[in-house]
């Protein structure tokens, strides 16, 4: 009983991180993005925001990526204790490889702005 209780719990923290995850995936993270450009955009424009939204705007987007990044520890965490639990070393060998969808880089971001400039 142990057992399944324990497997069920890491099964359970693996599937709410994946819904999490994708819920970053989808709209978490290019929400803030979106709202980081407009942000930096409006602020080029002469009467725009201020600097300090600018700066807010990409400290929201650092920290929602830090999140990001700790869902997907929690993952992987959950991955590995249900390997452990199960005994098996290859625990998605028959499940189709799930993209993760990269950290946005910043630099890159600040390039193609002013390019547009």
């Amino acid at each position: 009983n142990d057992l399944t209780a324990r497997t069920a719990e890491a099964f359970e923290r693996y599937d709410n991180n994946a819904a999490l995850l994708e819920m970053y995936k989808k709209h978490i993270l290019p929400n803030q993005v979106q709202a980081f450009r407009a942000a930096l955009a409006r602020h080029n424009v002469v009467g725009g925001v201020s600097y300090l939204d600018v700066v807010n705007s990409q400290q929201t987007l650092a920290s929602l990526i830090g999140n990001y990044l700790g869902a997907l520890n929690e993952q992987w965490t959950a991955v590995v204790d249900i390997s452990n639990l199960l005994q098996t070393s290859d625990l998605f060998q028959m499940h189709p490889v799930d993209h993760v969808m990269p950290i946005p880089d910043v630099n890159e971001i600040f390039r193609s702005e002013r390019r547009r400039r």
